[in-house]
């Protein structure tokens, strides 16, 4: 952890900022979901409009799942192994 705290220092910067980090990200995800969703509900597009909003959507179900993740390893992982070390 020291080699990658040295050799990427804005990392350690970053993690000072991480509830606001999260909660950018967390809002700039609820509003790219938003606008699939009012997108999906226009009622004239093209075929090749649909693919793309259909693979925007996966694309976006993609980073979701990152998004989780990320903050299971950030705020619930230590916890978890702390916990598992003191049992």
């Amino acid at each position: 952890m020291a080699s990658m705290a040295s050799s990427l220092p804005w990392l350690v910067a970053l993690s000072e900022y991480k509830l606001a980090t999260f909660g950018f990200t967390a809002l700039a995800l609820g509003y790219s979901w938003w606008q699939v969703q009012q997108l999906g509900k226009a009622e004239a597009c093209s075929i090749a409009e649909a693919k793309r909003l259909r693979f925007q959507g996966w694309v976006l179900r993609a980073a979701t799942v990152i998004f989780g993740i990320s903050v299971f390893a950030a705020y619930a992982l230590l916890p978890i192994v702390m916990w598992f070390d003191n049992s």
